[in-house]
């Protein structure tokens, strides 16, 4: 056996070893639609159910609900919109599409081998800007057949389903930063 092939092992090993880790330790946001908890007697599968159970509402952006085993529930975007005017809806919807075009053809991970591309809501970014035309932070989330971030080709990849949560960043209807779970960026705007 060459030099150059344990090298390639023992890379592939390690990728395979730290995606197990990853998809052990990391935090399970599950997004409405998504859910499928049990919870003692009552079965908590979604945003509805949560709430209904009495656990606490969380006023951010996205709404969730948690429950007591820390299983975070999201409501739908849906009913996030319901109380915008038909006017707002309609300008809002329309700039989540821009953004999701945008995504389609600028986020590296995305476009290397990502599916089921699904906009799940706003974060808040602190400044009480979520309507307004100057910011707004958009949250997709879609899965990846391959571990890693960003533009793989040439690179030894464990075979694995990534589900990826991407913030994008958007001032003045312009992209200007988006990152994948929270720890690779995927585009910065240069000034």
């Amino acid at each position: 056996m060459t030099k150059k092939t344990k090298t390639v092992m023992i890379i592939g090993a390690a990728l395979i070893i730290a995606a197990g880790v990853y998809y052990v330790a990391a935090p399970r946001v599950k997004f409405c639609g998504d859910c499928q908890t049990e919870t003692g007697n009552n079965e908590i599968n979604n945003f509805e159910s949560c709430v209904d159970a009495g656990y606490p509402i969380y006023q951010t952006q996205p709404i969730y609900c948690l429950t007591p085993e820390g299983e975070v529930l999201v409501q739908p975007v849906d009913d996030q919109l319901w109380d915008l005017s038909d006017n707002k809806r309609e300008t809002l919807l329309s700039r989540i599409d821009n953004v999701k075009v945008w995504f389609e053809a600028s986020v590296s991970t995305y476009k290397y081998d990502g599916s089921n591309l699904t906009f799940k809501g706003f974060e808040d970014n602190n400044d009480g800007c979520m309507f307004d035309d100057g910011c707004q932070a958009y949250v997709f989330q879609f899965d990846s057949s391959h571990a890693g971030y960003g533009d793989r080709t040439g690179q030894a990849l464990a075979q694995v389903i990534t589900t990826h949560v991407t913030i994008v960043f958007v001032k003045d209807g312009v992209p200007i930063l988006a990152v994948t779970d929270g720890e690779f960026e995927e585009y910065k705007l240069s000034r």
